[in-house]
């Protein structure tokens, strides 16, 4: 059996922040050794992306929905204490 040495939070952070630095040279590299249209596509593609991320976040944000959802629980509640 092996064991990590040093805290593995540490490592993955380290992974992390080199893949945060390399994908985006990587995407750039093949854009730039693509045709055009892919690169644009790509482009399009990401900034569309981006926005929907945004709009969707803004109108469906985890506190909204567990809003929501904690009001028509106690409305149920209410509505049942109303039948008995």
């Amino acid at each position: 059996m092996m064991f990590q040495k040093g805290n593995p939070m540490s490592q993955q952070q380290g992974c992390m922040k080199y893949m945060f630095l390399a994908l985006p040279l990587l995407t750039a590299w093949i854009a730039y050794t693509v045709p055009a249209a892919v690169g644009f596509y790509w482009i399009c593609s990401t900034v569309f992306g981006f926005v929907q991320t945004l709009i969707m976040n803004k109108f469906y944000s985890p506190d909204i929905l567990n809003a929501k959802a904690e009001a028509a629980h106690v409305a149920r509640l209410e509505l049942d204490e109303k039948n008995y």
